[in-house]
């Protein structure tokens, strides 16, 4: 978790204890995975440990970066305020390939099979090989994109002008488009043949995959801070509000709600229960970042249903007592 004073501090998950921490650069942008976290750098970024903290190794950008580092299967890319993408061998910091783009990357650009997709501030979303960054298509929004989902078959995007895009992955055309009330905001979230999303009209809306039709819109009460998360056929929607409240995936009617006490101020980082516990599919921690705190929430433990002794009957009518003499 990287702090507003430059701190970078790592937390164990099942007991809160934190197990290191380092200073790197204020309001610094992280990414982790494959044993490292890499964080930014006012003109690069560095690789740590993520079991200790220590230095692996650091890369200069020359140049500020633009938006958080992306990693993906041993892949690292990091993108400029002039416009230079830079892919990353992510174990030793070796630089594979790097492309001008023109335009500096936009939070949100993601991996794919041999695909790279990325958002830039123009406006356009270009897609590029993996391996050597070669350009393959480019398709320009009316508006800069503000978050983006990449499947084999189709991007979905959202904008600024208040539209979420479905792109073809083969060239980049728009396959269909909807319309918002307000700019899309977080990361388009995809299960089956639904697509989730929300938008500063304060609306929570599920989509279908295929054609782009509405299928049920949820008004919210509250400004929402990040996409929806999903777990065990709910979905979750974080904002400023002193609680998280969660809505049923399939129909959008509303499904209780779990306290926090602050307003989030991220999105919720869901926990599936350990392998072989009880119920196993449906139980999950939340762990919630509020202003100045960080907390893990579990279910409260299972309520044990009443059960005949086997062999009995169901219901067992006792002799009446004799009387003490």
């Amino acid at each position: 978790m990287p702090l507003r004073t430059g701190a970078l501090v790592a937390i164990l998950l099942d007991s809160g204890e934190i197990t290191w921490q380092t200073q790197t650069a204020p309001d610094a942008r992280v990414a982790a995975g494959g044993g490292l976290v890499f964080a930014t750098l006012p003109d690069g970024i560095v690789a740590l440990d993520a079991a200790s903290g220590a230095e692996r190794w650091r890369h200069d950008a020359e140049g500020a970066i633009a938006a958080p580092p992306v990693w993906n299967n041993g892949w690292l890319l990091i993108g400029t305020a002039a416009g230079r993408l830079t892919m990353l061998r992510a174990e030793q910091g070796r630089p594979l390939w790097t492309r001008d783009l023109g335009a500096a990357l936009r939070p949100g650009a993601a991996m794919t099979g041999d695909r790279l997709y990325a958002l830039l501030e123009d406006g356009r979303v270009s897609a590029l090989t993996l391996d050597r960054g070669e350009p393959l298509w480019e398709q320009k929004l009316e508006a800069r994109g503000t978050a983006l989902t990449a499947l084999d078959d189709r991007l979905f995007v959202g904008a600024e002008d208040r539209f979420f895009y479905c792109l073809s992955t083969t060239d980049g055309k728009v396959k269909w488009r909807w319309r918002a009330g307000g700019a899309i905001l977080g990361t388009p979230l995809v299960d089956g043949d639904a697509v989730y999303f929300l938008a500063l009209d304060n609306m929570l809306r599920a989509l279908n995959y295929g054609n782009g039709h509405q299928r049920w819109k949820r008004g919210l009460s509250f400004r929402p801070v990040g996409g929806p998360v999903l777990a065990s056929g709910l979905l979750f929607v974080p904002g400023l509000a002193p609680e998280l409240p969660a809505f049923r995936a399939a129909t959008g009617a509303p499904a209780g709600k779990v306290i926090v006490g602050d307003e989030l101020v991220a999105p919720p980082l869901l926990l599936p229960a350990a392998a072989g516990a009880a119920s196993s599919a449906d139980t999950f921690s939340i762990v919630v970042v509020t202003g100045e705190s960080v907390g893990r929430l579990d279910p409260p433990p299972s309520v044990l249903e009443s059960r005949p002794i086997p062999g009995l009957p169901a219901f067992l009518t006792l002799p009446p007592r004799e009387p003490e003499k």
